[in-house]
């Protein structure tokens, strides 16, 4: 079994999944940065983040998850879509787990099943790794990406009720999970 926990480097190979046709999946490099931070900032939305938008704050798209940890579609050799793979805790006790931290799709190419491929590309890759569980975070207000994920086989394993104030009101945060 690989460990889950063992950093992932650029030659890490993108998983062998399913893409709609014309759209190819890769792991992500250094050189993706800005586009990934403009390709986050596009999906961004109220119903989707408690948090600001990139470049409304002073951060790095890498800050918390390494390019190593994303996988990104692109179709016609643009990218069009990205998800973000990392760890709920860095407590070694939880390294089984392997937690989807952001997943991306631009409006233009929405529709054509770029993200439930994202998706179950995360979901091949924790399993290459020896990971237990996928587990990620979903907006109440969300209920496309709920209803995308339940498809997908991940079930609600907890629910923060009014968990975040977006735009002045309150809004539930579910905790969704799929067992490998």
């Amino acid at each position: 079994m690989v460990d889950p926990a063992a950093p992932l480097t650029p030659d890490d190979p993108a998983p062998d999944v399913a893409m709609p046709d014309g759209v190819v999946l890769r792991r992500a490099s250094a050189a993706d940065h800005d586009e990934l931070a403009r390709l986050s900032d596009d999906t961004w939305g109220p119903d989707n983040s408690p948090g600001p938008k990139l470049v409304d704050r002073d951060t790095d798209f890498f800050d918390r998850v390494g390019p190593e940890g994303h996988l990104v579609a692109l179709l016609d050799g643009r990218m069009v879509g990205y998800v973000r793979m990392g760890h709920p805790t860095p407590l070694p006790a939880s390294r089984h787990v392997v937690e989807v931290q952001g997943l991306g799709v631009h409006a233009d190419a929405a529709g054509r099943g770029i993200g439930a491929a994202l998706v179950e590309a995360a979901v091949a890759d924790a399993r290459r790794r020896g990971a237990h569980k996928v587990s990620l975070r979903v907006m109440g207000t969300n209920p496309r990406a709920i209803a995308l994920y339940e498809r997908l086989g991940f079930t609600v394993q907890g629910h923060l009720r009014e968990e975040f104030v977006v735009e002045g009101a309150l809004v539930d945060d579910l905790m969704m999970c799929r067992f490998l």
